[in-house]
C-alpha cells in the first residue's frame, strides 16, 4: 500500500466506552445487574442500546429487564442446562451495541457464568503412613465456579496454629517436621463464597459448605538418616501478572532439608515481591512478567547429594492498547490507515468492526500483519471503527470515529456502467459522463478493479471507457469508477461485477497406470487443481499410441479412472490424459 494519508479534522468521538469486567459470575437465583459501560455526548442525538447474548438479540421477559440507562437487569439468575427454554439458561456471551446517528459501537463483551459447584470431588486426600520427622502431604480438588475455598481440620477441630501445617489454595495441606502427635483423622471442607467475588456487583455474603472428606494419617517411629528427596513440585503454572501465585516444593529427609528456589542458576528471593510461605513454597506476591520462566526447588542435607526438581511459571497479560485508531475526517477517495497496536500474552487476537459488524474483507478494506485497517474512503465508510483485542485473560477495545468528506461541487458518480469481458484475460468498460458544475468539470476517471475482495487496482483515463487486460481466465471481477474535478475526487459509480472467459486448463491431470492383463492398462489420474483450470472441467480425453495405431476416449468429468482394451496393448504403448473445459482442451 502506498500513499497512506491522514485526515487533517479532528473529530469528537461521540460514544465514550468505560473500563469493565470481561467475566461477571452471579449466583443462581439472585439478581445481577450488567451496565452497558458506555456513553454518549448529547451532540450525537438519540442513543438506542441492545444487548444480543450468543449472537442472537435477549429476549426480554419478567426475569430480564433492560433499564432505563441501558442496563440489562436480571430478577432472577437462572441455570437450567436440561431446560429446551433458552430463557431458562441465563450462562453465555453478552454484547451491548450503542446507537446515535454516528454509527454503532460494541460498548461491552462480557461472559456471563452462573456459580456451581461439582456434586463430588475429582481428587480425595488418601490415608498416609509418614516417618517420625518427616513429610506429609493431602490433597482435594473440587471443580467450581468461582474457584471454591478449601479448609482442613483435624480430629473436627481446626488446625493447630504453627508454621508446621501449611495450607495452600489449591486444596493441600502441608505437614512439616511430623511428629507422634500429629497422627489422625484429617477433613476437607469445600466452601464457596460470594463476598470474595469482585466481578459481582452485588453483595452476596453467603457461604456454602458442600461436602467433607478425610483420610487419616500414621506416624511410624524411624530416627534413620534419609537423603533428601522431593516429594511435591508444581506442574506447569499459569499466573496473570499482578496476582498471586504459589510454587509448590515439599522435601523430605533426615535431617530436614533445606530448600532454595533458583531460576537461571541465581537465587530467586532477589525483590520484596516473593517470599518462602511455609518452609519450601515460593510465593509471589504480586507476580510480574519478569517472574515468567523455570524454577528449580533444591533440597539440601549435610552429607547426601542435593535433590532437584522444576517446574515452570507462565505469567499471562490481558490484552492492552498501546496505540489505538484516532478519530478523524478524511477526503473521499483518499487511502488511509487506522493503527490499533496492542500488548498482552498471550498475543491478543485484534478483530476490526464497522458499525458493530465485523470486517471480514472488504473491496476497500485491507488489514494487514500488523492489525492496521487500510481503507480506499469512500462516503460510505462514515461511521464508527472499533479494534477489539482478546487473549483467555481480558479483553481490550478502542473506538474511531470516521467521517469521509466529499467537497462541495464534485464531480457526480458516472452512470450508466457496462462491464464486457472481451477475452480470458481482458474486460472493457463503458461509463456516462459525470455531472459537474461549470466551475468545475471533470478533468480525469479512474477505473477501479480488482477481484472480489480486493478492488485496489485502479488505471486512470481521460476517455469514458477503458480495457483492462492481463486478468486471470474465467475470474470475478469488480469495477467502480470515479470522476475527478479541481475541487477533488467524486462518488463512485455503482460496483459491476464480470466474469472473464475460459482459457485453456494450465495444467494436464496426473496419471497413474497399472495393469492386470496383457490386453489391458488401467489409467487413473488426479483432478487438476482449481486454480489451473481455467474454467470449468467437462470431461478428459485419453489419448493411446499403440504400434502406430492411435486411440482417442473422452470421459466425462465425474471419472477420474477407465480401462484401455487391445491385443498386447501393455507392450508398446504411449498415453496422456488432457483435461477439457467448455471451449478448449489441453494436450
Amino acid at each position: 500500500m502506498s500513499n497512506l494519508s491522514r485526515g487533517n479534522v479532528e473529530l469528537d468521538p461521540g460514544i465514550t466506552i468505560h473500563p469493565a469486567p470481561s467475566v461477571v459470575i452471579a449466583q443462581k437465583n439472585s439478581p445481577l445487574l450488567l451496565n452497558c459501560s458506555a456513553s454518549s455526548s448529547p451532540d450525537a442525538g438519540p442513543v438506542t442500546i441492545t444487548w444480543f447474548k450468543d449472537g442472537q438479540p435477549v429476549v426480554i421477559d419478567r426475569r430480564v429487564q433492560v433499564r432505563e440507562n441501558g442496563s440489562l437487569y436480571f430478577t432472577q439468575v437462572k441455570k437450567n442446562r436440561n431446560s429446551k427454554n433458552k430463557n431458562r439458561n441465563h450462562n453465555g456471551f453478552y454484547e451491548c451495541f450503542i446507537k446515535n446517528k454516528y454509527g454503532t459501537v460494541i460498548a461491552r463483551q462480557v461472559h456471563l457464568q452462573v456459580a456451581r459447584i461439582s456434586k463430588s470431588f475429582s481428587i480425595e486426600p488418601a490415608d498416609q503412613e509418614v516417618k517420625l520427622g518427616g513429610v506429609a502431604r493431602f490433597k482435594c480438588q473440587i471443580d467450581g465456579i468461582p474457584p471454591p475455598l478449601y479448609v482442613w481440620e483435624k480430629n473436627s477441630s481446626p488446625l493447630p496454629h504453627n508454621n508446621r501445617y501449611i495450607t495452600l489454595y489449591s486444596g493441600i495441606l502441608q505437614i512439616h517436621n511430623i511428629s507422634e502427635s500429629d497422627a489422625g483423622s484429617f477433613h476437607c471442607s469445600v466452601y464457596q463464597s460470594f463476598n470474595k467475588v469482585n466481578n459481582v456487583p452485588v453483595t452476596i455474603d453467603l457461604i456454602w459448605q458442600h461436602s467433607r472428606v478425610q483420610a487419616g494419617l500414621k506416624v511410624i517411629t524411624d530416627t534413620e538418616r534419609r537423603p533428601p528427596k522431593i516429594v511435591a513440585i508444581s506442574k506447569e503454572v499459569n499466573a496473570t501478572i499482578k496476582h498471586s501465585v504459589t510454587l509448590e516444593c515439599l522435601a523430605d529427609g533426615n535431617p530436614s532439608p533445606v530448600v532454595t528456589w533458583m531460576k537461571d542458576g541465581n537465587p530467586t528471593l532477589d525483590d520484596n515481591f516473593k517470599e518462602i510461605y511455609g518452609r519450601s513454597n515460593l510465593k509471589f506476591i504480586e507476580v510480574g512478567k519478569i517472574d515468567a520462566g523455570t524454577y528449580k526447588c533444591v533440597a539440601s542435607s549435610p552429607g547426601f547429594p542435593d535433590a532437584v526438581a522444576e517446574t515452570k511459571l507462565n505469567v499471562k497479560v490481558p490484552p492492552f492498547i498501546i496505540e489505538a485508531p484516532v478519530s478523524e475526517g478524511y477526503p473521499v477517495a483518499r487511502r488511509f490507515r487506522l493503527k490499533c497496536t496492542v500488548g498482552g500474552t498471550p498475543t491478543p487476537k485484534v478483530t476490526w468492526y464497522k458499525n458493530g459488524q465485523k470486517i471480514e474483507s472488504l473491496e476497500n478494506m485491507q488489514i494487514n500483519p500488523d492489525n492496521e485497517l487500510l481503507i480506499d474512503s469512500s462516503t460510505s465508510d462514515s461511521g464508527y471503527y472499533q479494534c477489539i483485542a482478546k487473549n483467555d485473560v481480558g479483553v481490550d477495545m478502542a473506538i474511531a470515529r470516521l467521517q469521509i468528506i466529499l467537497k462541495e461541487n464534485a464531480p457526480k458518480p458516472p452512470g450508466n456502467v457496462t462491464v464486457t469481458s472481451v477475452t480470458s484475460a481482458e474486460v472493457c468498460i463503458q461509463w456516462s459522463p459525470s455531472e459537474y458544475t461549470d466551475c468545475c468539470p471533470v478533468l480525469a476517471y479512474t477505473v477501479h478493479y480488482g477481484e472480489l475482495k480486493d478492488v485496489t487496482q485502479k488505471a486512470v483515463t481521460l476517455k469514458k471507457n477503458e480495457c483492462i487486460h492481463d486478468l486471470k481466465p474465467h475470474t470475478d471481477y469488480k469495477f467502480y469508477i470515479r470522476a475527478y474535478s479541481r475541487n477533488g475526487a467524486g462518488a463512485q459509480s455503482d460496483t459491476m461485477t464480470v466474469k472473464t472467459l475460459e482459457s485453456v486448463p494450465d495444467a494436464a491431470p496426473n496419471l497413474r497406470l497399472s495393469s492386470s492383463s496383457p490386453s489391458s492398462i488401467d489409467v487413473e489420474w488426479d483432478p487438476v487443481p482449481p486454480e489451473k483450470c481455467n474454467g470449468i472441467i467437462t470431461g478428459y480425453q485419453i489419448f493411446v499410441s499403440n504400434g502406430g495405431h492411435e486411440i482417442m476416449e473422452n470421459v466425462s468429468a465425474a471419472n477420474q479412472s477407465y480401462t484401455v482394451k487391445g491385443k498386447n496393448i501393455i507392450s508398446s504403448v504411449g498415453m496422456n490424459v488432457s483435461a477439457a473445459n467448455q471451449s478448449y482442451t489441453v494436450k
